[in-house]
């Protein structure tokens, strides 16, 4: 755990490929209220920053509506850094990143929600477009 200005930061470690796979996108649940989450992508991981009034989590956390990883919780104003070797899509994929000899394989966040399994609720959060 490291401390920051703005909060603890979690790292949160990939899960197991296989038990991510099973999870399927929860597009037929009902949309809570979008959160104060701020998602902002750093080359290789996420760092989600808990700009609102309440902790979320444990939940899992999607990326453009395939990639799915869990997360223990953030508390308020703390930040979670989260690889983007833990998301997994329906294939027990990893989120494509491009590389040096294959750029054209990285593919951009442009939609991060939330899902509580507590509540059965989808929460969009906050995604800063561009990268760090």
């Amino acid at each position: 755990m490291l401390m920051t200005a703005c909060g603890t930061v979690i790292r949160i470690p990939p899960e197991e490929p296989g038990a991510l796979a099973d999870i399927a996108y929860p597009g037929e649940t009902e949309l809570g209220d979008d959160l104060r989450i701020i998602v902002t992508r750093h080359r290789n991981h996420l760092t989600l920053r808990n700009a609102g009034p309440h902790r979320i989590g444990p939940a899992h956390l999607w990326i453009n509506r395939a990639y799915v990883t869990a997360i223990p919780g953030v508390e308020v104003g703390a930040a979670a850094t989260v690889s983007l070797d833990a998301f997994r899509n329906r294939h027990g994929e990893p989120f494509p990143r491009g590389t040096l000899l294959v750029p054209e394989r990285d593919q951009p966040i442009v939609l991060a929600e939330l899902y509580d399994p507590s509540t059965a609720l989808r929460h969009r959060l906050i995604v800063r477009l561009g990268r760090d």
